[in-house]
């Protein structure tokens, strides 16, 4: 007797992450320790001398959430891939 099977319709919610950087020079007394700079305080300094962001051309995408849409088999065509669990546990 086979099993009877239906859709789940799976979509995964991401959240894509690129790298971005800005660079400056700040002037300091010879005495500062760079290891001390709030980076806060930094940010802000880049914020009012309206320091361009450079964004890279790559990155990548981290799941955050996803949503199931139960269907059976037959009651809706999908132009989206299937793919089987019948040898997968999940």
């Amino acid at each position: 007797m086979s099993q009877a099977m239906k859709h789940l319709t799976i979509t995964l919610v991401g959240t894509v992450t690129y790298g971005a950087t800005r660079s400056f020079v700040l002037e300091v007394p010879d005495d500062v320790n760079p290891a001390t700079l709030d980076p806060h305080v930094l940010e802000d300094l880049a914020d009012r001398a309206q320091i361009a962001w450079s964004f890279d051309n790559e990155g990548f995408v981290l799941m955050t959430d996803h949503v199931v849409d139960d269907t059976r088999l037959g009651e809706c065509e999908t132009t989206l891939p299937v793919i089987s669990s019948m040898n997968v546990v999940i």
